[in-house]
């Protein structure tokens, strides 16, 4: 008999199938083994569907898990125009898989996270201080980044980045800005959430474990906030730092060049 708990005949029943849940059966939820075989499923499924097919939207995807091994999973994650998975700092040398989705993933927009509006990276450990020019649009997070603390900090077992989520949504391209100028912007709708125990790694799909979808729009609502706090902790994937070290802080602005500034634009004509 194979020593995989959730191939056991006991759970038979269970593993490899997804169970319908929520109003109108919207959401479904696994157990047993092959949790990742659903989570497989509905990344195909919203790929497949038109929840971002209209021009100037695309599909995107943000996460965490402490492990990403698993050749299928991070297959279906390279498929979207913009992903950022943010695992634990890894051993040496890091999983292939995640290497290959750092390598090959497109990144994620920060541009479409108002939380990062006012964010930049680092200068020498210090927050970056712009003039009126250096506004930071365009910044792009690569595909996969790291979080937490190192093995290589003794001490035993640290404190892992232990969560396991995959956001997927949509990301549009507008030009009708709240401030009404003709100023081209992005922003990233979410649309469904997987939420489980299950890690990325082929060693889960043997393993008794637990996963959920459900597009509750609260719900929704919250793993966004918590998935961009998480970005706003991570690093860069070759990250060196034992104890975490953000990469981006709130900028400050060279005060002295913005009046300089001012001054050789004139008054605005519009102030009375």
């Amino acid at each position: 008999m194979s020593n995989d708990v959730g191939g056991h005949p006991i759970f038979k029943a269970w593993s490899g199938r997804s169970n319908p849940w929520g109003p109108e059966d919207r959401y479904s939820v696994s157990f047993g083994g092959e949790v990742l075989a659903d989570v497989v499923s509905g990344l195909d499924d919203f790929l497949r569907s038109d929840r971002w097919a209209p021009m100037r939207r695309t599909p995107a995807v943000l996460g965490c898990v402490p492990w990403l091994t698993d050749d299928a999973v991070a297959s279906r994650l390279l498929r979207f125009d913009d992903v950022c998975i943010v695992i634990n700092k890894p051993h040496s040398p890091p999983d292939r898989e995640a290497v290959r989705l750092q390598q090959q993933g497109r990144g994620f927009l920060l541009d479409s996270l108002p939380s990062f509006e006012w964010m930049a990276p680092r200068v020498n450990g210090q927050p970056a201080v712009l003039g009126p020019t250096d506004a930071p649009r365009g910044q792009v997070f690569e595909s996969v980044r790291v979080a937490g603390v190192s093995k290589r900090s003794g001490g035993g077992v640290p404190p892992y980045v232990h969560a396991k989520m995959l956001l997927l949504g949509v990301i549009w391209e507008r030009d009708d800005h709240p401030s009404g100028y003709p100023v081209t912007f992005w922003f990233f709708e979410p649309r469904r959430l997987w939420l489980g125990s299950a890690n990325f790694t082929y060693n889960s799909r043997r393993s008794l474990e637990f996963g959920i979808w459900s597009d509750d729009r609260a719900l929704l609502d919250h793993a966004k906030g918590f998935l961009a706090d998480l970005l706003a902790y991570s690093e860069p994937f070759d990250s060196e730092h034992v104890t975490p070290e953000p990469e981006l802080a709130p900028y400050d602005f060279d005060d002295e060049a913005m009046r300089e500034y001012a001054a050789e634009l004139g008054p605005d004509p519009d102030d009375e």
